[in-house]
């Protein structure tokens, strides 16, 4: 099923892909060696289902690469400020992911 951004907010699913990169980079610095490229296939599941090829899916590719390399840039190690960097990003991106679902949820009841 394609995504129309009339039935979803364009700047959530920008803002979800933007936290996908950062957490992508993250999970690969912080050496979670279980499925390392969870976010980039999320990602790369996530982009085709925008339709059609325009600014909204331009502007996902752009966050989830901006924040992938901001956080090449803020952690060069896995601290403990990356590993919580990693927590909030994980908790933003559930909250945008449940705001996007809401109103196929709502259908379905």
């Amino acid at each position: 099923a394609k995504i129309s951004t009339g039935r979803v907010n364009a700047r959530d699913l920008v803002a979800l892909a933007g936290h996908l990169g950062a957490l992508h980079r993250l999970r690969q610095l912080c050496a979670y060696t279980e499925n390392v490229d969870l976010f980039r296939n999320r990602m790369r599941e996530l982009v085709p289902l925008e339709a059609p090829m325009g600014r909204t899916r331009l502007d996902m590719i752009a966050a989830f690469n901006e924040q992938y390399r901001s956080q090449s840039t803020a952690h060069l190690t896995c601290s403990d400020e990356a590993r919580m960097t990693y927590e909030t990003e994980a908790a933003a991106a559930l909250t945008v992911t449940n705001r996007l679902y809401a109103p196929f949820a709502q259908r379905a009841n």
